[in-house]
């Protein structure tokens, strides 16, 4: 049986000390991209700690496996995290959810 083993790439920021990884900028809408999840099958992202996505609809995940969640920009100044949430399917009909925050910087 095919097992998801997701994998979450976090957007880079070109900021004044260079090339920033895995951060988020204040004011600029971004997107992360999930690898290793099975073709055919269904994700279903959530707005999770002070992100919020552009649409929470369902995604059917492509035959590469891996899809891009769309999310809108941070306006609130007292966020130092984001987070990205998902339900996705590991194998077979068993489900799992992914939570996790990621540190942005401001960048002026």
């Amino acid at each position: 049986m095919t097992q998801a083993a997701p994998t979450v790439n976090f957007p880079d920021t070109n900021g004044p000390n260079g090339n920033q990884t895995d951060t988020v900028d204040y004011e600029v809408d971004y997107s992360v991209t999930v690898s290793g999840l099975i073709p055919g099958t269904k994700v279903k992202p959530e707005n999770y700690n002070g992100s919020s996505l552009k649409s929470t609809a369902e995604i059917t995940v492509p035959s590469n496996g891996t899809i891009t969640l769309q999310y809108n920009k941070i306006t609130d100044y007292n966020l130092d995290k984001v987070g990205v949430k998902f339900t996705y399917v590991k194998a077979g009909t068993q489900t799992q959810f992914i939570s996790m925050t990621i540190t942005f910087m401001t960048i002026s």
